[in-house]
């Protein structure tokens, strides 16, 4: 994972660009991987994946939670191409697809009925990752293994031209001032980077005025 700030002028920036001077900013201290790769969490008697010269003995199957076509579908399916097609693996991975709950569906299905199995991997993003944290879901990312980062995604804050907030600090004191009047345009899990930034600042995320 990286660090994210959001500098003066509402742009989100890679903490690790190096040769450009960082306006005045606020850190948000964690930034929560876009699409990722992962696998049921192993029992404590399970062989850790890959250590066995016979690893694996069947077909791995890559757990979709979405409907067929949708973006999560298209990746895994992206993904199974490219790693078939230029030979990084023999193995055959089809892909199933569970869709429900914005991903609570597949990842309740792993935890049940193939926890421990070393034969699972599934697409997940930032919408299903934090449906735990968002008390919609009783797994979450800590009850699987990470695999892989496929992309992290940057958010950005901007305001109207003619507003009266020009930069963080403008933003900031607003927050602080009265989060309530000042109105955030975001929904569902793009809530949860501004919820980040808000935290970090010292204004209770619960307080911000999210509209669709």
């Amino acid at each position: 994972m990286r660090s994210t700030v959001i500098t003066g002028q509402g742009r989100a920036t890679s903490a690790r660009q190096k040769g450009r001077a960082l306006k005045p900013a606020i850190k948000v201290g964690a930034v929560l991987a876009s699409l990722a790769l992962v696998a049921t969490g192993c029992g404590n008697k399970a062989q850790p994946p890959g250590e066995g010269s016979d690893y694996p003995k069947g077909p791995v199957t890559v757990n979709v939670p979405s409907e067929p076509g949708s973006g999560w579908d298209t990746t895994a399916r992206a993904l199974v191409e490219a790693l078939q097609k230029e030979e990084i693996v023999s193995t055959p991975l089809p892909v199933q697809n569970k869709p429900g709950g914005t991903g609570c569906m597949w990842m309740t299905s792993m935890m049940q009925q193939e926890k421990g199995k070393d034969d699972q991997i599934a697409i997940t993003s930032l919408a299903s990752q934090t449906m735990k944290a968002r008390g919609l879901c009783e797994f979450g990312p800590s009850d699987t293994t990470l695999i892989a980062t496929m992309y992290v995604e940057d958010f950005m804050v901007v305001t109207p031209d003619k507003g009266d907030i020009k930069s963080v600090e403008d933003l900031v004191k607003a927050l602080k001032k009265d989060p309530q009047k000042v109105t955030v345009a975001a929904s569902g899990d793009d809530t949860l980077p501004f919820a980040l930034f808000a935290k970090e600042a010292g204004v209770d995320p619960a307080d911000i005025n999210f509209v669709n």
